[in-house]
């Protein structure tokens, strides 16, 4: 499906490429199917993970209120409607439909917003349906440490070239995103993704966003959190930071249960691969033997908990802690201690009434193998709901599309294969026809003339074949020229050509995954906006 805006912007609406199982899961196959809670079309597959009232159980009212209201004050966001929104999901037990990232750069690529617009068009169609308050939340993943993935990004400017965008290549900044970034490199960030930007009528605020994201008390995660709210929080997103305090208070007990039975996690992990394995399904997060799905902050940075005869090992460090220590270390500091991303998804529905995640495939997969640890805590698992993909067709490149009758699935492939679809080496059938039919004319016609002359006077046949001479000279100019003009279509071709493969798939990765919202913003605006929203609620459960 596509939409076009009154600006010439249009957006393709596309299934992303997945993995078999989710292919299958999506498409109702029995044997994927068994490995999900449920199908995103079906509405009663959405159910809070919260033991409570609406799935059969005792829940103490008082308890439930005090859950909400742990999570309402660690919500940011919400817009101009965001103290009735959260009284209303605290007083009428409402729900979340979550979403998540790692910090990205300057708010990172395109589908960050999509994530975001899918979660917040799937809970305003849940709300519709259950009747029930309905939240969307972007979970940041501040205590993730791909700081490789994290401090670079990545955009088209002006004249259509492929600009990054970095921080420092500093190892020192990794352990923790939300720590803020030394001296100011994030200003500079700016300055430069700025100086690649059009200046439009529509530049302004969004440079005065970016320019406020990265102030000198700025960390990696508040930067993001700052251009999230700038974007979306008056169309509804909340935010939640994973280090946040209110969220590693309540749920660090969750994670020193999890170090106490880490063998029987592993076990049941390890069995949810064979499983998957059996039905012909591979396992995106590999197991590793003695290891927690548990991190430290220890001298190295955050640092995975290995298991030993006494307790348990940081595996950079080589840190060690009993149980008992543990418990101490996330008394005193809460923040220390956080989970891998298998048990990431538990610690977010033992904190949030989750009804679904809206992830991209690889998420949807993995969510696949953490059945054995929702059960190990008692929790039920959220829904799983794919998110919106999208890919944003400018004017002059659709204009290219159409030319050359190239689709994104042909654009897709590397130059090389597209260049040879394209590039016409030989004559057009039609000229060379054309020419080969004169040739063959002017031939025939130069022999009768020089055997007619050569009866009024023999030495007139050269003159004749002067004449012929001469015709296949200048037919062979022609052939020439038009060789000429092939070679320079070929180029304006092989050049608009690369032009696309830059805007689709910058450095071969799809444009939802590479390329960032802000050259589009600066030439489209808010209407940009409403159109992914649109595009978004396109995606979600249908009403």
């Amino acid at each position: 499906m596509s939409t076009r805006s009154g600006t010439g912007l249009e957006v393709l609406s596309h299934t992303f490429e997945s993995p078999e199982l989710v292919r299958d899961w999506l498409a109702g196959e029995p044997e994927a199917s068994r490995f999900y809670p449920g199908h995103p079309a079906d509405l009663t597959s959405y159910r809070s993970p919260w033991k409570g009232a609406d799935e059969g159980d005792p829940v103490d009212p008082a308890e439930q209120r005090s859950r909400r209201e742990a999570v309402a004050e660690s919500l940011t966001g919400g817009g101009a409607q965001r103290d009735s929104r959260l009284l209303e999901f605290v007083r009428d037990e409402g729900f979340v439909v979550t979403t998540g990232q790692q910090p990205g750069l300057l708010g990172g690529p395109l589908y960050v917003v999509y994530k975001a617009l899918t979660a917040i068009a799937l809970a305003e169609r849940l709300q519709l349906r259950l009747g029930k308050p309905v939240l969307p939340v972007f979970w940041i993943g501040s205590e993730d440490h791909d700081w490789e993935e994290a401090r670079t990004h990545t955009l088209l400017d002006q004249e259509n070239e492929l600009r990054r965008v970095e921080l420092p290549a500093d190892s020192s900044l990794s352990p923790s995103l939300y720590r803020r970034v030394p001296g100011d490199a994030l200003s500079r960030a700016v300055e430069e993704l700025l100086s690649h930007l059009p200046e439009t009528e529509f530049s302004e605020p969004w440079a005065h966003l970016l320019r406020q994201s990265a102030s000198s008390r700025s960390s990696h995660a508040r930067s993001f959190e700052v251009i999230l709210e700038g974007l979306l929080a008056d169309r509804g997103l909340f935010l939640l930071t994973s280090h946040a305090p209110v969220l590693k208070a309540s749920t660090s007990a969750l994670l020193l249960r999890e170090l106490e039975h880490s063998e029987e996690s592993e076990a049941a992990l390890e069995g949810r691969v064979r499983e998957l394995s059996q039905a012909g399904f591979s396992s995106p997060v590999s197991i590793l033997s003695g290891a927690t799905n548990v991190f430290v902050a220890g001298r190295e940075g955050r640092d995975r908990l290995l298991r030993t005869a006494e307790g348990f090992r940081a595996r950079h460090s080589g840190e060690e802690w009993t149980l008992e220590e543990l418990g101490n270390l996330a008394a005193a500091h809460p923040e220390a201690l956080s989970p891998n991303v298998l048990l990431r998804p538990v610690v977010e529905a033992a904190f949030l009434p989750t009804l679904a995640y809206v992830g991209g495939p690889g998420e949807m997969a993995y969510l696949a193998q953490t059945a054995p640890l929702f059960s190990l805590h008692g929790l039920g698992r959220p829904m799983v709901h794919p998110r919106a993909s999208l890919t944003l067709v400018e004017g002059k490149i659709g204009k290219v599309m159409e030319k050359y009758d190239l689709d994104l699935q042909t654009l897709a492939r590397p130059h090389d294969e597209v260049a040879n679809l394209l590039v016409r080496e030989e004559l057009p059938e039609e000229i060379r026809r054309a020419v080969g039919t004169l040739r063959g004319e002017v031939a025939r016609g130069t022999k009768e003339l020089a055997q007619a002359v050569a009866t009024l006077d023999p030495t007139l046949s050269g003159v004749a074949q002067q004449v012929r001479s001469a015709a296949f000279t200048q037919l062979d100019e022609v052939e020439k020229k038009v060789r000429q003009a092939l070679k320079r279509e070929n180029a304006i071709a092989l050049q608009q050509v690369a032009k696309a493969q830059r805007h689709f798939f910058p450095d071969g990765k799809p444009q939802e995954r590479s390329q960032s919202i802000w050259y589009y913003l600066s030439r489209y605006g808010d209407d940009l906006l409403d159109e992914l929203t649109q595009e978004s609620r396109e995606a979600v459960l249908p009403e």
